[in-house]
């Protein structure tokens, strides 16, 4: 590609009146050369004018022939010089103008400045510039400083942007008398722009999921996908890898299409934790012809427990004391926070004590810890006393708090079976004493329930000696007679209710014969005996 080159061509004139320079011309005569360095669009370029200098005549010298016999006249005052603008040239074309102007003049022997201005109307690279002096022109100075060949002087620029101004400075010296012509070429190679943008796309991933969850939780895991490029990335797909400990039934490889640059997608896979401790879930992303990208998050799994029991006594009397133990335990891996133990209390009973010391309140004890550590337990005795007999279910419940927000509770239960106290009064005797051996005698057995709550269930065992021996039974139970044992196994004992039993016995053995009767019952610990004797002869 060709340079266009443009010359701008000024003449000097120099007049000689009293050491004085009266006007110095810098007259343009624009051209344009081709140069061998590029050859550059036709329509950034003015077509090339002819090389036509324009001169100005010289003036002449004044000098005056001396008179020795007169003496001179007194000169005339000269009119004073009419102002006016500063001699310049300018060349101007689509991609730069250069511009030459005279700054100040003398006469021969004086030094005269113009200023060589080049202004780039566009972005332009390797430009030159290049000023001829003619011959009777000396170079005083340049600024900037120029490379000087012979009556050549040479600037160079690598590039000039739209707008830069390059300012040359050149001061020179007349030698002789006459009209001066110097030549300005300024070269440059036009910068043609088309613009275009080549992008590429770029993904960047991102997973997120809470920190802690506790075993068994279903944990939703965000993916977000963003094209970070400044290209399309073509068919997205995002890849779930689910560590061993997390199931799921989302999709786990989604094709999310085209990303357009700045474009976000977010998908939400929801996983089953089944296995505690840490786990790494690992996303990535990939699309047409790239690489894929990873994201990972670390969920630790922990598990939180709350462990409560409950134990007391299962029978009691009714106005004695049942004792209860609550024993409230952590067995988890974390630490519990307001832990809360409430005892609700049976219909019918009373509190007798408790430890700690709690106050009861609309019929429940309540403690309460701040927390408990894992392997860590708390326990609370409890005394009650009913009034009246009956079953009852002594209810405890616990609730905590975990690290991971959940809600923990707990229940358990005790069973107490309230008794009213048995008063059984039984007694034993023979309506005939003495018999002979032969005759017979009959035992009369009464048995009364003193007590006014519940029936009592007991067991009469009568054994005879040898003096007699057991005939029959009778009453309001059914007996049964091995040898000389007699035996009423259930007798139910209404409360304030009397039972009556009869053994006819008959003397077979002259001595003191006697009949042994044993009474047993649960609220027992031994049977009670009652002897009777009979006399037989």
């Amino acid at each position: 590609m060709k340079t266009k080159r443009t010359f701008l061509r000024g003449s000097v004139s120099r007049i000689a009146a009293a050491s004085a320079i009266s006007l110095f011309t810098l007259l343009g005569t624009l051209a344009h050369a081709a140069s061998d360095r590029a050859n550059p669009p036709s329509q950034n370029y003015p077509s090339m004018p002819s090389i036509a200098p324009t001169g100005v005549a010289p003036a002449q010298t004044v000098q005056s022939a001396p008179v020795p016999a007169a003496a001179p006249k007194a000169a005339a005052p000269a009119p004073a010089p009419a102002a006016s603008a500063a001699p310049s040239s300018k060349f101007t074309s689509n991609l730069y103008t250069v511009e030459k102007t005279l700054l100040s003049s003398t006469q021969v022997g004086g030094a005269y400045q113009y200023r060589l201005r080049v202004t780039a109307l566009e972005n332009v690279t390797n430009v030159t510039a290049t000023e001829h002096l003619p011959a009777g022109l000396a170079l005083v100075g340049t600024e900037p400083q120029a490379k000087v060949n012979g009556q050549n002087l040479n600037w160079s620029w690598p590039s000039l942007n739209k707008g830069d101004v390059k300012d040359l400075l050149v001061t020179v010296r007349p030698e002789t008398e006459g009209n001066f012509v110097t030549t300005s070429t300024v070269c440059v190679d036009p910068v043609v722009v088309l613009p275009f943008f080549a992008g590429s796309p770029r993904l960047e991933i991102t997973k997120t999921a809470v920190a802690t969850a506790e075993l068994g939780d279903v944990v939703p895991f965000r993916i977000a996908v963003r094209n970070a490029g400044t290209a399309v990335a073509r068919n997205v797909v995002i890849t779930d890898t689910l560590p061993d400990g997390i199931t799921s039934d989302s999709n786990l490889k989604p094709v999310i299409g085209d990303l357009q640059p700045g474009e976000v997608r977010e998908i939400t896979v929801v996983g089953n934790i089944k296995k505690g401790g840490s786990l790494t879930n690992v996303a990535s992303a990939v699309h047409d012809g790239g690489q894929p990208v990873q994201a990972q998050t670390v969920l630790n799994v922990v598990e939180s427990k709350l462990g409560l029991s409950k134990t007391g006594t299962t029978r009691s009397y009714i106005f004695k004391h049942a004792a209860y133990q609550i024993v409230v335990s952590n067995p988890g891996n974390t630490t519990l926070t307001n832990v809360v133990v409430t005892d609700e209390l049976p219909s019918g009973t009373e509190v007798v004590s408790s430890e700690p010391a709690v106050t009861p309140s609309r019929g429940r004890l309540t403690w309460t810890l701040p927390d408990l550590a894992p392997g860590q337990s708390r326990t609370f005795n409890v005394v009650l006393t009913a009034s009246k007999p009956g079953d009852t279910t002594n209810s405890v419940s616990a609730t905590a708090n975990s690290p991971t927000g959940k809600s923990l509770a707990a229940k358990a239960d005790a069973l107490t079976e309230w008794e009213g106290a048995p008063g059984v009064m039984t007694e034993i005797t023979d309506n005939k004493d003495p018999v002979r051996v032969g005759e017979s005698t009959t035992y009369t057995i009464v048995v009364s329930n003193q007590g006014s709550f519940k029936p009592v269930n007991g067991q009469f065992k009568v054994t005879l000696s040898k003096q007699l021996r057991p005939v029959s039974t009778s009453g309001d139970a059914q007996g049964t007679i091995e040898g000389q044992v007699v035996t009423f196994p259930d007798v139910l004992l209404d409360p304030r209710g009397t039972t009556k039993l009869r053994i006819e016995a008959q003397g077979v053995q002259p001595g003191s014969g006697r009949a042994r009767l044993e009474f047993m019952s649960s609220f027992l610990d031994e049977p009670v005996i009652k002897d009777e004797s009979t006399f037989v002869y």
